[in-house]
């Protein structure tokens, strides 16, 4: 059959309180939607004669404890109808880099001039 490929990739790296983007591509038209399998379980559309459509995962969120990452997402599998390309060729995964904010942590310690007598 004809090679169909599939393909995803980054929007650009991103802060931590920000969504990372992604776009999904399929090299040709055609004339069905072609459900598209990502390698975190997602699945994106790509609808009948159109050949992208874009992923956004959540953010990670400006989390003072956790700091920044690399998140990879790839294409598994790509279908019509439920039904496998004879010829389907997965692009390499994209990659995101999630920067960390930097956020000053305060804590604050009071102390009352309350006297214990044991």
């Amino acid at each position: 059959g004809d090679k169909i490929t599939v393909t995803i990739k980054s929007e650009g790296d991103v802060l931590e309180n920000a969504a990372p983007k992604f776009t999904v591509k399929v090299d040709q038209v055609l004339k069905q939607d072609l459900t598209v399998t990502l390698s975190n379980g997602d699945t994106v559309v790509i609808k009948a004669g159109t050949t992208s459509t874009p992923y956004e995962l959540k953010a990670q969120g400006d989390d003072v404890y956790k700091d920044g990452q690399i998140i990879e997402v790839g294409v598994d599998n790509a279908t019509v109808d439920g039904k496998s390309f004879e010829n389907l060729v997965l692009g390499d995964k994209a990659q995101v880099t999630i920067g960390d904010t930097l956020t000053e942590v305060k804590a604050t310690l009071t102390v009352d001039k309350t006297t214990v007598t044991e």
